[in-house]
């Protein structure tokens, strides 16, 4: 089966991403980068393919923020590298898994509806029962605040997918509802990495 342009350019970026890392003494990274790591770092190359999905031109311009991370600490930019390799990860099964026409749905949700604006505890309370239980389930799984080693998250691209079918399945009865807006705070982490409002939905669930 081709692969899209989108599946072929994180699948090289994470290999370059891997191979940088190569070059960082990642076991006892110092307090400042030496010569060779500047080097490694400034001409980390990242060229991006036409017709590549919103997400994937994401990580695309934040890869290319590594070309000026010279000035950090080591520590910090292993940890960078680290993130993007498993936001990389997750959105190749995604892409791999999924039907992306749905992929490309969500992201017009997103930027159609603008998750950290929406006030929750303003929307219909109403849940399907069914759907909830997928959204707990999702939300009690992994540690997110932790997702820089991908093991801690690598169970939530699969919990994502039946989470993708059921809401176009139901969309209408869904829209506008608090499950509505959990639904966008969870793709809006799956494809863009943003964590704030997921954490608050893991946050009230604990209560």
């Amino acid at each position: 089966m081709k692969r899209s342009n989108d599946e072929l350019y994180l699948e090289e970026l994470s290999k370059r991403l891997q191979g940088l890392l190569m070059h960082i003494n990642t076991e006892k990274p110092g307090s400042a980068f030496t010569q060779a790591e500047i080097r490694a770092l400034s001409d980390f190359p990242v060229p991006l393919p036409t017709h590549v999905l919103p997400c994937v031109r994401s990580l695309h311009a934040e890869a290319k923020l590594i070309a000026h991370a010279t000035a950090g600490k080591p520590k910090s930019v292993i940890f960078f590298i680290q993130m993007l390799q498993s936001s990389i990860r997750r959105i190749l099964f995604l892409l791999k898994e999924s039907d992306v026409k749905k992929l490309e749905l969500v992201e017009q949700e997103l930027n159609a509806n603008k998750v950290d604006d929406i006030e929750r505890k303003e929307l219909d309370g109403k849940a399907d029962t069914a759907f909830e239980t997928m959204l707990l389930g999702f939300l009690r799984a992994g540690d997110v605040r932790n997702d820089n080693i991908y093991e801690n998250v690598s169970m939530l691209p699969e919990l994502y997918l039946p989470l993708l079918d059921y809401y176009f399945e139901h969309a209408k009865e869904i829209a506008g509802k608090r499950q509505w807006h959990d639904f966008l705070a969870i793709s809006n982490y799956m494809l863009y990495g943003r964590k704030l409002e997921l954490l608050e939905l893991q946050r009230l669930i604990k209560r």
